[in-house]
């Protein structure tokens, strides 16, 4: 299994990593607070103009048929950008989402909002809230077994308070039972478990990428702040903790791409592995934002510097698929029944896996 970039990855990724430098900086996002505007339209469409939302759509709907390994690097950036947008809930879930359910109204819809783009809401039973606009496009909910695709007339979304105020969260409002089933039965069931597995796998990318921000901004105000002569990072008692934060981000990236690898897979332990990794990526994630707050002291804790955006959206993410219990109870599960063995942290992939991947 080779999990090394390739050079489409990293051109891919260099060109997502200018564009969120160059329109979704430290400055445009504070811009962004004091409008309490956080879901900026003309940023939304010019990613929709790179190709962001079709990268994991099939060639016959013409997409890029991009591999969920190649889309988490793209989830990383994003969480390491602070990107209010839902690009990586949109792209990466409720698109795919559409074109698995093989309707034809469906079908119409995923073309019409990539060429848009236009936002779609996303409810699901392992998310407490959805993100994006107040007024979506159209929204797409699990009721019961079914998928169903609802027109705007068809819903009421409620806002509901954030810790992120950078992203707006909102409820569906009860009452409403409209909508058009796109899929129901063994393969409604398929898709509500298999985006549950990819909500919470792309979260925990943008969960690493918001660590390695938190220690990036943790490095560099140590390198400049002096204190008794010296530069704060030469001390031990910080030096440390930057460097437990580092081994803990390099712990989770092979962990994240080896459940990426296997997330097609309706099994017990391809569940355990994503579950494990979004544990993982939210600690790392809410430890790397405390130890930036550490370094920085009583600056960390001002409106004024980032390190609390990061610290709120780390514990919004870890919160945001499913509660940690329900994660931990699908690794000891695993574990248990044993689809993971004891010796190492993953089992071993099916040979279909090795030859997809490979």
């Amino acid at each position: 299994m080779e999990f090394a970039l390739s050079n489409d990855q990293r051109v891919a990724s260099d060109m997502l990593r200018k564009f969120l430098s160059d329109k979704c900086s430290s400055h445009h996002l504070r811009d962004e607070l004091k409008t309490q505007i956080a879901f900026n339209l003309g940023r939304w469409q010019e990613l929709g103009a790179l190709g962001m939302y079709e990268a994991l759509i099939s060639e016959a709907n013409d997409g890029l048929a991009l591999r969920a390994t190649d889309f988490c690097l793209m989830a990383q950036l994003c969480g390491y950008a602070l990107l209010p947008e839902p690009l990586v809930e949109q792209a990466g879930v409720v698109l795919p989402l559409l074109e698995r359910s093989g309707d034809d109204d469906a079908l119409r819809l995923l073309k019409a909002v990539v060429a848009m783009p236009a936002p779609i809401a996303l409810v699901h039973p392992n998310m407490p809230f959805c993100l994006g606009p107040d007024e979506p496009y159209a929204l797409l909910r699990s009721r019961g077994d079914d998928m169903v695709l609802m027109q705007p007339h068809e819903f009421d979304l409620r806002k509901q308070p954030s810790i992120d105020p950078l992203r707006p969260v909102y409820t569906l409002a009860p009452g409403h039972a409209g909508g058009k089933v796109i899929a129901s039965g063994a393969l409604g069931r398929s898709l509500i478990n298999w985006s549950g597995k990819q909500g919470a796998l792309l979260c925990a990318a943008q969960l690493i990428g918001i660590a390695q921000a938190c220690l990036d901004l943790a490095v560099e105000y140590s390198k400049t702040r002096q204190q008794f002569g010296r530069a704060i990072g030469s001390y031990q008692a910080l030096k440390h903790q930057m460097a437990n934060t580092k081994v803990q981000i390099e712990r989770d990236q092979p962990m994240l791409y080896a459940a990426a690898a296997r997330v097609e897979e309706d099994t017990l332990s391809s569940q355990a592995l994503v579950s494990q990794i979004y544990l993982n990526a939210s600690q790392t994630a809410v430890g790397a934002a405390r130890c930036a707050l550490q370094v920085h002291g009583a600056m960390g804790y001002s409106w004024e510097v980032d390190v609390h955006l990061y610290l709120k959206r780390a514990l919004m993410l870890s919160q945001q698929w499913a509660c940690p219990q329900d994660h931990s109870d699908h690794v000891a599960a695993a574990v248990l029944n044993g689809a993971l063995v004891q010796d190492t942290l993953f089992a071993a992939p099916s040979p279909q896996t090795v030859l997809a991947y490979a």
